[in-house]
């Protein structure tokens, strides 16, 4: 029930806007990213990442997710690669550069880190959906063993 007696409601974890009426699901409360006090959401960053042209990235294989390092909520990137990233030609920098700039130009937010993973290792639900938190849990082990 809300405070003022109004109810009962199923809180779902789903986000979404009422428009004449009609409710459309923008996406999942633990999708969101909060940083410095700002809620993102992961997807609009993510499609930020998409429009790089690199033919090195699997475009559309990407996760956004805050991950507490220092003591403060930070963005991460984790991108899927062609190749796993051992077997990349040239350097990666240039693409990490690109998705800092990108993110920081259209959501003026700062990206901590870009992790790269090789073809398929972005953990995703059977429908195809990314599954983004256990990306971040993935992310913060590797970040534990140093690897």
């Amino acid at each position: 029930r809300l405070a003022d007696g109004r109810g009962p409601y199923l809180r779902t974890g789903d986000l979404g806007v009422m428009t004449e009426g009609e409710l459309t699901v923008t996406g999942r409360v633990k999708d969101l990213v909060i940083v410095a006090g700002r809620k993102l959401h992961a997807e609009d960053i993510e499609a930020t990442i998409h429009e790089i042209a690199d033919d090195r990235l699997r475009h559309g294989s990407n996760a956004v997710f805050a991950a507490e390092i220092g003591g403060k909520e930070r963005i991460i990137v984790a991108v899927e690669l062609c190749r796993p990233p051992g077997r990349m030609s040239g350097d990666l920098a240039p693409i990490r550069a690109a998705i800092g700039a990108a993110v920081a130009r259209t959501h003026d937010v700062t990206v901590h880190d870009v992790s790269f993973l090789a073809p398929g290792e972005i953990p995703r639900t059977s429908s195809g959906k990314v599954r983004r938190h256990l990306c971040r849990t993935q992310y913060l082990v590797r970040q534990e063993k140093g690897t």
